[in-house]
């Protein structure tokens, strides 16, 4: 075999090992804002779309590298890291809890830690 093919054997093999042993990860959104919010919860995550999730419900997404999300609650917003691989790295779900003073992470959905406030500005 060739010195060129066997360099792409190479090279396909081990973007497969990356792949295989990259870590799939959950991240759960919770929308737990006031049940008299007016406002629209909407979020963004690693630069894609925006959706609304509306209050009381939560959104699951599957992630394999750090990722960050963008919340809007009018007037205020935060950008959020929701999956860090050196902060949540051996945990199959990250949990987010959205309130009224914040984000609120979790490793089993029972046990919260405040993590960071809304921004104003």
């Amino acid at each position: 075999m060739g010195v060129v093919w066997q360099c792409m054997l190479f090279v396909l093999s081990l973007s497969f090992f990356c792949y295989a042993t990259a870590q799939t990860v959950v991240v759960d959104i919770s929308n737990d804002l006031p049940k008299t919010s007016n406002a629209a919860l909407v979020i963004s995550c690693d630069k894609g779309s925006s959706f609304t999730l509306r209050l009381g419900l939560h959104s699951k997404r599957t992630v394999v590298q750090d990722s960050e999300c963008t919340l809007t609650w009018t007037p205020v917003f935060a950008t959020v890291d929701d999956y860090q691989t050196q902060r949540d790295n051996g945990h199959p779900t990250v949990y987010w809890s959205v309130r009224i003073d914040g984000f609120y992470q979790s490793y089993d959905a029972s046990n919260w830690k405040f993590v960071q406030p809304w921004n104003s500005d």
